[in-house]
């Protein structure tokens, strides 16, 4: 029942409910105190706060479900909480607590599922600490990360994190040429390939960058026909109303 629980109350969350979800935590966490979800409720909790921005309590959540879990040796229980201390920090504006967090989880955790999102959630922090030339080598990795996990909203975050920060160090012309030929795109990935189109194209289609590329309307046509040579079916919404 206490797993009965915790997936109602998941549930709850994924469809916005925060009020009953938080009140189905609250009666898995009264009823089971010694369930092996307990850590994860903990999470749970610190989102809903989360999302409400109640960025205190979802930090003293997301510490105590850190805590238990490295007691309990859920590593990605763990992991998923540093990562969520990561994001509040920096929707606080706290840049040096994201920084330490980052670096914590680097330290323990470098290569594991939550890296790629802890690197977008961290970025704002490493620019304002005049690191983002660094994580702009790791982005470029997460980016094939996300592409082969088919992560799409956090394909589009790490995408446009990577073509701002890219495209201020070496303006528009240099970032349309490295979206073009991205490193390590896996050649059946028409997901990924789709997606870096589209930024190029965002790029292209930017009213600040027009002055700035030579032959603006070839390469916006062929951008355009990149993606048109990708199977339909492998096309999000978003990107098939962009070709439409």
């Amino acid at each position: 029942m206490d797993l009965v629980l915790f997936a109602y109350a998941t549930c709850l969350y994924g469809m916005d409910k925060l009020d009953e979800c938080a009140e189905k935590v609250k009666e898995l966490q009264e009823e089971f105190p010694g369930t092996p979800v307990f850590d994860r409720s903990l999470i749970l909790q610190g989102d809903v706060h989360q999302l409400n921005e109640e960025f205190d309590l979802a930090r003293a959540k997301y510490e105590e479900a850190r805590k238990m879990a490295k007691g309990l040796r859920h590593s990605e229980t763990e992991e998923n909480a540093l990562f969520q201390l990561v994001a509040v920090a920096v929707a606080q504006e706290r840049w040096d607590d994201a920084v330490a967090l980052y670096d914590e989880f680097m330290k323990d955790f470098e290569g594991r599922f939550f890296e790629p999102n802890v690197i977008v959630s961290a970025m704002p922090a490493l620019e304002e600490k005049g690191r983002a030339a660094e994580a702009l080598g790791k982005l470029e990795k997460v980016i094939i990360q996300l592409g082969e996990r088919y992560d799409v909203a956090q394909l589009e975050r790490a995408l446009s994190s990577y073509a701002r920060i890219f495209g201020e160090k070496n303006g528009p012309v240099a970032l349309v040429r490295k979206l073009e030929r991205f490193p390590g795109v896996p050649v059946r990935n028409n997901m990924l390939k789709a997606w870096l189109a589209v930024t190029r194209l965002n790029v292209l289609e930017d009213e600040k960058n027009k002055k700035e590329i030579e032959n603006l309307a070839s390469e916006i046509k062929v951008a355009y026909d990149d993606l048109m040579r990708l199977p339909r079916g492998d096309l999000s919404n978003y990107i098939l109303v962009k070709v439409g």
